[in-house]
């Protein structure tokens, strides 16, 4: 209970807040364990993978930039794709290949097209 003409909020009222904080707290420390637990054995996946490239004669920092590379493009490509208006996309396109972005790309084919 507030004090009357205080701006103080009674203690049982102040650890009532912080008890739920500390069990959200709790419950988000857990999935991030499960979250951790789960991206180790990919990432573990992935390690393997890059040896076996690496054993096969592929040099693995240039298999990890194209990797990086098709990340990007795949963001990018969403990014354009949650423009659900077709006049937003081709602008999009206009401007990237504008900026050099979508030169050899489909993308960048069918902006050149458009213009």
């Amino acid at each position: 209970m507030t004090k009357p003409g205080t701006n103080f909020v009674a203690p049982e009222k102040i650890q009532g807040f912080v008890s739920r904080l500390d069990d959200c707290d709790g419950r988000l420390a857990s999935l991030k364990g499960t979250y951790m637990a789960d991206c180790k054995v990919e990432r573990e996946a992935i390690s393997g993978i890059m040896d076996e490239a690496k054993d096969a004669g592929i040099p693995k920092r240039s298999l990890k930039a194209v990797m990086a590379a098709r990340r990007a493009e795949a963001k990018a490509k969403a990014a354009r794709d949650d423009l659900a208006d077709m006049d937003l996309q081709d602008k999009f396109d206009l401007i990237r290949h504008a900026l050099g972005e979508l030169a050899d790309t489909p993308l960048g084919a069918a902006a050149v097209k458009a213009a």
